[in-house]
């Protein structure tokens, strides 16, 4: 059997977020999250689908974190989200979740960073891992046109 399983959240981490649509279904965790929690021998369902939806969380500083950080305010200028897209889409903050890593002494540093990945609950396996330029935005990842 696949190692895989839908209860392994799809984990994102970038460093800029877009305009995703006026609700989560309408891109993230429609087309979006499909696409990213497919696994073998299964199709992408970009519709309503009897299989379950994979958890999502999403990796992005709050005003908080940036604050302080490292380099304090200065650091949101390369974290960039604008009040007029956050405002469309508040279902965003139902994902964002905070990255920490006290162990190595990073916690403070601002991350500019794009990686994806499908971790089990338990944090001890890997399904996949990507390293990518692609924030999380319907121009960096694409979306499917309706009548195209």
């Amino acid at each position: 059997s696949d190692i895989v399983k839908s209860s392994w959240p799809v984990i994102g981490q970038f460093s800029s977020i877009g305009s995703l649509g006026p609700k989560p279904e309408s891109w993230l965790s429609g087309e979006w999250l499909s696409s990213l929690s497919t696994v073998k021998h299964q199709g992408v369902s970009l519709g309503a689908s009897s299989s379950p939806r994979s958890p999502l969380k999403l990796i992005f500083p709050s005003v908080e974190t940036v604050r302080h950080s490292l380099e304090g305010y200065r650091a949101g200028g390369s974290l960039p989200y604008s009040v007029n897209t956050a405002v469309k889409q508040p279902y965003l903050k139902n994902y964002l979740h905070t990255w920490t890593s006290e162990s190595r002494g990073r916690t403070r540093a601002s991350p500019h960073i794009k990686t994806y990945a499908r971790v089990s609950p338990c944090s001890k396996k890997i399904g996949w891992f990507m390293v990518t330029s692609a924030n999380l935005s319907k121009a960096a990842w694409g979306a499917t046109e309706k009548n195209g």
